[in-house]
């Protein structure tokens, strides 16, 4: 400290009242770890006052800023105390507290390591602005859930007031509707007996069917074939052995009729190959013929 003021490159990471409890911080830890001479020699050094601050340890709190940073519990374990402890040494000589810091020093029994990355400064900085960010969320959601309550009471009123509404109107419509069919039952017995009727008062005589329509009936067709009845039934069969009298195809049926889908595409494509002897060829028609056609 210089002229009662603290360094200003403390100033930029933390606010006044955060130094404070900061150099507060440092004396609990300095005295936690049987380091009294140099936690009375910061005492006397520093301007700011040193107090107690609840819920808040420095360690704990260099062990939080070690696991966001990815460190393992096993590694923290072992090196979050000796690094703590540098860390406090070289904030100490950074504040001119040097005969804090030389207490430090040979308070201790081992020697301290060397720490990169961020300073106790920053490192402090940062859990407090992470904190107050906590806190701000924690009260917006504490104010949050006390409007809801509020508001439950209100809700709960215009449900009820709503239900008495459907209520009332749903009584409306079922007296309404039982007037109707008192008034109305014998129009009902007229109509139900002129679509029984078929009277002009039904489209179809009240008789439904689900026929779909069909400008030209099977029966009309099957009645144009020639060759009576035998032929009719050749009519509705697509197979290759419905077509009499064709020898040239019959080996390609075969063993067409066996396969599907890529083979069928395979054993055709092999059928049309100049290689293939299927027998003689019929020169005959085997067409279905009708009434009307032009040949026999």
């Amino acid at each position: 400290a210089e002229n009662g003021m603290i360094r200003n490159d403390f100033a930029v990471t933390c606010a006044p009242r955060k130094m404070a409890e900061l150099f507060s911080l440092v004396h609990s830890f300095l005295v936690a770890n049987d380091q009294a001479k140099s936690a009375k020699a910061l005492k006397k050094g520093c301007d700011s006052e040193i107090s107690a601050v609840e819920g808040a340890d420095l360690l704990a709190i260099y062990d939080a800023h070690l696991a966001e940073n990815g460190m393992s519990d096993k590694k923290r374990a072992k090196k979050a105390l000796p690094a703590l402890l540098s860390l406090v040494n070289s904030f100490l000589e950074g504040k001119e507290l040097e005969k804090a810091a030389k207490a430090l020093r040979k308070g201790l029994e081992t020697e301290l390591v060397e720490v990169d990355g961020d300073s106790l400064e920053e490192i402090y900085a940062k859990h407090a602005k992470s904190s107050a960010g906590k806190k701000r969320k924690a009260d917006a959601s504490d104010s949050d859930s006390d409007s809801e309550e509020e508001e439950a009471p209100k809700k709960k009123k215009k449900d009820k007031k709503s239900k008495k509404q459907e209520a009332k109107a749903e009584e409306a419509d079922s007296e309404e509707e039982a007037a109707t069919k008192s008034e109305t039952p014998a129009k009902a017995e007229e109509e139900e007996a002129e679509v029984a009727e078929g009277t002009p008062g039904s489209k179809k005589g009240g008789s439904k069917t689900n026929t779909p329509f069909q400008r030209i009936t099977n029966d009309q067709v099957y009645a144009k074939v020639k060759g009576g009845q035998a032929e009719k039934d050749r009519l509705l069969d697509n197979t290759f052995e419905s077509k009499s009298g064709d020898g040239y195809g019959s080996v390609a049926s075969d063993i067409l009729i066996q396969v599907r889908g890529k083979d069928f595409r395979h054993e055709k494509t092999k059928k049309k190959r100049g290689t293939y002897k299927g027998g003689p060829i019929d020169m005959s028609s085997n067409s279905i013929k009708f009434c009307n056609s032009d040949s026999d």
